[in-house]
C-alpha cells in the first residue's frame, strides 16, 4: 500500500471528471440517482495542528488512531506497546506534540523519519550490538480504513468492505460480520477453510476430514472470494480449501450478500484478503511437529526492493506433510506466494501476484456407513473404510493484478483482475450396505481442469450534498469459468467389493479402470458466465442516522455439453437496504434487507435443472464499539424466507445412474429465524477474546407434502452454536507467557428415518463441547515456542451423521486429542 495515499487537499484530476460522468450511467440500476450537484468538496490543506478526541485505551490503538487522523505513517513493533495503556488525547495538537503526549511515561518515542513517516522505538534507543529488535510493522491511517490487521495484535479490526463495497467500520455495517485477524489466525493455528468454519461464530462444519461442508443459518456456504473476486468451492468433489499463510485476514458476512456476489445462498460469504508487501524488511517463519506425523514449515519475507521504497515485495512459502488419525491416511499441502507493490506515481500503486496451491490426501468419498438398523456402527476412530489407492489431488495456479489510483478529494479507482488455472484429480469409493448382509464399495473418479478469468472495476469516494458528507461506490464485474471434465462412474449398483466385514477389512480392493479406453469414461465441458453492474451508497441523513442503499444487475449463463443442466438469466436486479442509528456514543441500532437469488445446479429425477431459488433476508440488531474500537460487540435477530430450495430425495432408487450426485426436488417455502451474538477484540491490553452464540432454525412454511409444514427442514444441522477463543498474556515478571483456550459447543444433530427393517428410528449425535488449550512462551524478542493441545478431553463424537441407512451423506468422526509444538521466529 503506497504511503502517499494519506495526503489531503489534492485537486481532482481529469480521471475523476470522467468517472463522474460514468457514475451517472451506472446508477440506472440503483436507487442512487446523482443530482446535478458537485460530487465533492476540496479538502483544505493540512494545518500544523488538528483537533483530536482519542479515548483512553490500549496504547497501540491510540497511536494508530492518532497517526490516521494526522495523516502520517507510523511504523512500530506491536510488542513495544503490548500491555501498555494510554490516557487518550483531547485537544489541538501538532504531530510531534501529539505523539509526545500519547507516549509520555511509556519509555517510547516516535522519531520523525521525514516524508510523513515516523518510527516508534524505545527511548533512549538500545546501544549498538544490543539485543536484536523485531522488524517494524507498518500501521497507517489507510491500513486502518482498509482493515489491514497484520502487526496490530488484535482480534478485531477497524473496517471492512465485504458487505457493501464501502469501507465501513464493523459498527457501521448493518449485518452480522466477523473478521478473523492475523493475530487470531496465529493464535488458533488456522490453516484453511475448515479452520475458518470452526473458528467463526454462526458457522458449522460437517465431514471435516472427508468432504468438508460449511454451513451457516441452515444453508451451505458457496460464496468464497479472494480479495472480493468470486472463486469456486465445491464441497461435493472435495475442492481446494485454500491456505491462510498468504492471507492477512478473513472477513465473514453472515446472511445474504447479494450486493457483493449477486446470486448466492443466504448463508454467509467468506472473503479472504491477501497479505501485501511491507515498507520495511521483515521475516516471519515457523516450524512445527504434531500428532500423526504432522510436520509443517512456513517462511514469510517482505520488504522494499529499491532504496526509495517505491518497489516492495513479499514471498511466502508453506509446506505440510502429515498422516491423520485414521488408517492409511496422508495429507500433503504446498503453498508458494509472491507479490510485488509498485508505486507508479504518488497516486497510483500496482500490485501483482502469483500463488501456487497444491494438496493431496486420501479420502473415503462416502465416509462410514451406518448399520442396517440406521445406528452408528461405533467403530474405532482409526477405521478407514476405503481402499488403499484412493486420493484427492487439487492444484491451482493464480495470477492477479490490482491497480489503485487516488483520484483526489477522497475518491479512488480500484481494479482487480485474476486468472486461475486449476485442476483436480480424484479416485474414491463409497461404502454402501448390500442387503441382506454386509457392505460393498462403489467408486467414482474424475479429472477436471478449470480456468477462471475475472475482474472488478470500481470507484469509491465521498460527496457533499445538503451540507452532509455521503459515501458512494460504483462498479462492474465480469467472471468466466470453463471446465473440462473426464469422469468415470460405473453406477450405484456396480460394486467392486461385496460382503465386506468391517472388523477385518484390509483396504484391498480391485483398482478400477480409469484409462482413456475405459467403458465407464464420459467427457464433457461446462461454462459459466456472470456480468454485473452495481452501486451502493451510505447517506448521512441526520447526525446519528445513516441510510445504506444498493442495487446490482446480473447476467448469468451456465451450460454444459451433457444437456439439461444449463440456464441463463438476464439483468436480474438484486436490492439492498440498511439503516443504522447511533443512539448512543458507543452503540448503534440497525436494520437491513437483502434479496435472495440463487441459480441451482441440482437436478430432479428427469435430469432437469431445478429453477433458481428466490427469497428475502431481514436482519435487525444492535452493535457496540468499546475501548476506542479495540472491542466490538453485536446482537442480531434475523429471518430468511426462501422458496424452491433443492432438497435431497429420501428415495434415490429412481435416480438415473447418469446423475452421480443424486436427485433433488424443490421445496415450496422455508423460513429461517434466529439470533446472533458476538464479541471480538481486547478486554484489556493483554487479553484478547473472540466469542459468539448463534441460534438458527429452518422450518417448512409451504410444501407439496402437507405433513412437512411446520417441521424442521434439516435436523442434521445443529440449531445452536457457541464458540469462544481467548488469549491472555500474563502480567509482570510472567509476561513472557501467553495462555490460550478455545471452546466449540453445539447442540444435537439427528435424523429420523425408516431403516432396512422398516422401523422409523433416530440416528443422533448428542450435544458436545470440544476444548482446546495453548501456551506460548517468548524465548527472546524474536523467538517464541507454542504448544497446542486440541480436544483436550479426547471427546469421541461424529462431525457428520448419516441421513439414510443406504444413501446420503455418511458418518465421519471428529478428530481425537492431538498436539502440535511450533517454534516461531520474527525479525
Amino acid at each position: 500500500m503506497h504511503r502517499h495515499s494519506l495526503r489531503h487537499g489534492r485537486p481532482l484530476d481529469p480521471v475523476l471528471a470522467a468517472v463522474r460522468r460514468a457514475c451517472v450511467g451506472l446508477a440506472l440500476a440503483a436507487p442512487l440517482a446523482l443530482p446535478a450537484a458537485a460530487l465533492a468538496q476540496h479538502a483544505t490543506p493540512q494545518t500544523a495542528k488538528r483537533h483530536h478526541d482519542i479515548p483512553a485505551g490500549p496504547l497501540g490503538t491510540a497511536l494508530s488512531r492518532f497517526a490516521g487522523a494526522a495523516g502520517v505513517v507510523l511504523s512500530f513493533d506491536a510488542a513495544l506497546t503490548a500491555g501498555k495503556e494510554s490516557r487518550g488525547l483531547q485537544g489541538d495538537y501538532g504531530v510531534d506534540e501529539g505523539f509526545a503526549r500519547l507516549l509520555g511515561g511509556s519509555g517510547l518515542e516516535a522519531v520523525n523519519q521525514g516524508g510523513g513517516n515516523y518510527l516508534l522505538r524505545r527511548a533512549p534507543p538500545p546501544p549498538a550490538g544490543g539485543e536484536a529488535t523485531l522488524a517494524p510493522v507498518q500501521v497507517t491511517a489507510e491500513a486502518e480504513r482498509s482493515g489491514t490487521t497484520e502487526g496490530t495484535g488484535s482480534f478485531t479490526t477497524r473496517s471492512m468492505s465485504s458487505a457493501t463495497h464501502l469501507p465501513l467500520t464493523l459498527r457501521e455495517t448493518p449485518q452480522s460480520v466477523t473478521v478473523l485477524t492475523s493475530a487470531r489466525i496465529a493464535a488458533d493455528n488456522l490453516v484453511d477453510l475448515v479452520d475458518i468454519a470452526k473458528a467463526t461464530p454462526g458457522l458449522s462444519l460437517q465431514s471435516q476430514d472427508i468432504r468438508p461442508v460449511l454451513e451457516s443459518r441452515g444453508y451451505i456456504i458457496e460464496n468464497v472470494t479472494q480479495d472480493g473476486i468470486a472463486t469456486r468451492y465445491d464441497w461435493y468433489s472435495g475442492d481446494s480449501l485454500g491456505n491462510l499463510a498468504m492471507q492477512d485476514r478473513v472477513e465473514v458476512v453472515r446472511g445474504a450478500t447479494g450486493l457483493m456476489q449477486g446470486g448466492g445462498n443466504p448463508s454467509a460469504a467468506v472473503n479472504m484478503i491477501r497479505k501485501r508487501p511491507t515498507n520495511t524488511w521483515q521475516f516471519k517463519g515457523s516450524i512445527s511437529a504434531g500428532s500423526w506425523d504432522d510436520y509443517r514449515l512456513m517462511a514469510d519475507v517482505s520488504g522494499p526492493l529499491t532504496e526509495d521504497g517505491r518497489v516492495r515485495a513479499r514471498v511466502v512459502g508453506f509446506g505440510q506433510d502429515a498422516s491423520d488419525f485414521y488408517d492409511h491416511a496422508f495429507n500433503d499441502k504446498r503453498l508458494g506466494y509472491v507479490t510485488v507493490d509498485i508505486d507508479l506515481t504518488e497516486r497510483t500503486t500496482l500490485n501483482l501476484g502469483y500463488s501456487h496451491l497444491y494438496s493431496n490426501k486420501n479420502l473415503s468419498w462416502g465416509g462410514m456407513p451406518t448399520s442396517y438398523g440406521f445406528q452408528h456402527l461405533d467403530l474405532s476412530r482409526s477405521t478407514f473404510v476405503g481402499a488403499d489407492w484412493e486420493y484427492n489431488k487439487n492444484e491451482a495456479n493464480t495470477f492477479y493484478a490490482n491497480l489503485l489510483h487516488d483520484l483526489g478529494a477522497g475518491w479512488k479507482l480500484n481494479f482487480n483482475g485474476t486468472y486461475v488455472d486449476g485442476r483436480y484429480d480424484l479416485l474414491a469409493t463409497s461404502l454402501l450396505p448390500t442387503p441382506p448382509v454386509g457392505y460393498g464399495h462403489v467408486w467414482w473418479a474424475a479429472q477436471t481442469t478449470r480456468k477462471q478469468k475475472a475482474a472488478d472495476l470500481n470507484v469509491t469516494g465521498p460527496v457533499s450534498w445538503f451540507g452532509r458528507q455521503h459515501d458512494l461506490a460504483f462498479g462492474a464485474t465480469v467472471n468466466r469459468q470453463d471446465s473440462r471434465v473426464s469422469e468415470w462412474f460405473e453406477g450405484w449398483d456396480a460394486l467392486i467389493t461385496s460382503g465386506v466385514d468391517l472388523s477385518t477389512w484390509n483396504h484391498v480392493a480391485p483398482r478400477p479402470d480409469t484409462s482413456s479406453t475405459s467403458p465407464w469414461l464420459s467427457k464433457y465441458s461446462t461454462h459459466y458466465k456472470q456480468d454485473s453492474l452495481y452501486s451502493a451508497g451510505k447517506f448521512n441523513i441526520a447526525d446519528t442516522l445513516d441510510l445504506l442503499l444498493g442495487a446490482r444487475l446480473d447476467w448469468y449463463e451456465r451450460g454444459d455439453t451433457l444437456g439439461g443442466r444449463g440456464y441463463s438469466v438476464n439483468a436480474h436486479l438484486t436490492k439492498y437496504a440498511g439503516l443504522t442509528w447511533k443512539f448512543e456514543k458507543q452503540h448503534s441500532a440497525y436494520v437491513s434487507y437483502t434479496d435472495v437469488f440463487q441459480p441451482q445446479n441440482e437436478r430432479d429425477q428427469s435430469g432437469s435443472t431445478l429453477s433458481p431459488k428466490v427469497g428475502k433476508n431481514y436482519e435487525i440488531g444492535v452493535k457496540g464499539e468499546y475501548l476506542g474500537g479495540a472491542l466490538n460487540g453485536s446482537i442480531a435477530l434475523f429471518r430468511i424466507d426462501e422458496s424452491d430450495r433443492a432438497v435431497w430425495l429420501d428415495d434415490q432408487s429412481d435416480c438415473p445412474g447418469t446423475i452421480p450426485e443424486g436427485c433433488y426436488r424443490a421445496a415450496g417455502l422455508v423460513r429461517t429465524e434466529g439470533v446472533d451474538i458476538e464479541l471480538q477484540g481486547a478486554l484489556t491490553p493483554n487479553w484478547q477474546i473472540g466469542t459468539g452464540f448463534t441460534y438458527s432454525e429452518t422450518r417448512y412454511r409451504k410444501d407439496a407434502t402437507p405433513a412437512n409444514i411446520g417441521k424442521r427442514l434439516n435436523t442434521m444441522n445443529p440449531t445452536t452454536l457457541f464458540k469462544l477463543s481467548t488469549q491472555y498474556t500474563l502480567p509482570g515478571a510472567l509476561n513472557r507467557l501467553t495462555l490460550g483456550g478455545r471452546i466449540n459447543w453445539q447442540n444435537r444433530m439427528y435424523r429420523d428415518f425408516a431403516n432396512y427393517y422398516g422401523e422409523v428410528v433416530r440416528n443422533q449425535q448428542d450435544a458436545r463441547a470440544i476444548v482446546d488449550l495453548s501456551a506460548t512462551y517468548r524465548l527472546t524478542r524474536s523467538l517464541n515456542v507454542k504448544l497446542d493441545i486440541n480436544n483436550v478431553f479426547d471427546k469421541v463424537y461424529y462431525s457428520a451423521i448419516s441421513g439414510h441407512w443406504q444413501w446420503g451423506v455418511s458418518e465421519a468422526y471428529g478428530r481425537p486429542r492431538n498436539a502440535q509444538l511450533t517454534l516461531n521466529a520474527s525479525y
